[in-house]
């Protein structure tokens, strides 16, 4: 497999999950800074897309289900949101439930699109270099 092919398999899988893109960019031979680059730039556009999906869903024919579900399921994502704010969902989701799920939420929530972007981008930054770093030194352990 060619390098831009490893590096865009690494892309795409980010926009799902760091946890997977990342080892499998080590998987395929790829060097550290490359899947650490790629899963950043992955994540990043996966949490964009979610944003604006995000969006979507407030404004459009789901806005009564979403309306309701927010009232009943999220008291405990509402508290908190009001205690970290869009600083702690950007930089903590990226590693617990991915960007485009966080996208989605504080999009939900009624964060505004500027400062979500640019904290989930911090995060995904943040968190796709310390993955890589971990996973460069525990297979370097190991082998």
């Amino acid at each position: 497999m060619s390098v831009a092919a490893a590096c865009l398999a690494v892309f795409g899988l980010s926009t799902i999950t760091l946890w997977s893109a990342i080892p499998l960019g080590f998987a395929l031979h790829l060097p550290a800074l490359l899947i650490a680059g790629a899963a950043s730039a992955g994540a990043i556009v996966g949490g964009m897309a979610g944003a604006l999906l995000g969006e979507r869903l407030r404004s459009g024919p789901l806005a009564s289900l979403l309306e309701r579900a927010q009232t009943a399921a999220s008291s405990r994502a509402r508290r908190l949101i009001a205690k970290f704010g869009v600083i702690g969902l950007g930089l903590l989701s990226p590693a617990v439930t991915g960007s485009v799920i966080a996208a989605l939420l504080g999009r939900a929530l009624g964060m505004s699109l500027r400062p979500l972007l640019i904290w989930l981008s911090v995060g995904v930054l943040v968190w796709a270099s310390v993955l890589t770093m971990v996973s460069y030194w525990g297979i370097d352990a190991i082998f």
